[in-house]
């Protein structure tokens, strides 16, 4: 866990960062059906760990940036991702 992981009474979010690849990989690929109909078509390289951290690579930096928060889901007491949520578009006036 690090400073920018946003902790709950269940669960941890994780802020995207490319420590996180081979666990995202799993998410995605576990996922791939059940998004079928509901995300863009992606390539092959964002199921596997060594593609997935270049994508890690670019949500970490628009994080330091302020502009896209994507953070990865877990249940306290298990490193498994259930989930992703992104709040994006973050405007500074």
């Amino acid at each position: 866990m690090n400073r920018y992981t946003i902790v709950t009474e269940r669960m941890y979010m994780h802020l995207a960062h490319p420590r996180l690849a081979a666990r995202a990989a799993d998410f995605n690929l576990r996922n791939r059906e059940d998004m079928m109909d509901v995300e863009p078509a992606r390539p092959s390289s964002y199921y596997d760990k060594k593609g997935m951290k270049a994508y890690l690579k670019w949500d970490y930096r628009d994080a330091m940036r302020g502009s896209d928060f994507r953070y990865y889901l877990t249940l306290k007491g298990s490193d498994r991702i259930i989930g992703t949520v992104c709040i994006g578009q973050v405007l500074f006036g």
